[in-house]
């Protein structure tokens, strides 16, 4: 029995430890994201304003 609880501790910690990787991972793309998100919505409004000043689209 006392290899069978060893094993899983084992795999307890192992678990944590990838856990706590991909944690700092999400981390690290959520910073890298946010200027994005702010490029995106600069763009955005630029590309509402250029449709604003050329009329509806026209087939």
């Amino acid at each position: 029995m006392s290899n069978v609880v060893a094993a899983q501790e084992r795999a307890k910690e192992a678990i944590k430890r990838q856990q706590d990787e991909l944690t700092a991972q999400v981390h690290a793309m959520e910073i890298q994201l946010g200027p994005l998100e702010e490029q995106i919505a600069t763009l955005g409004e630029g590309i509402w304003t250029m449709n604003l000043g050329l009329g509806p689209a026209r087939p």
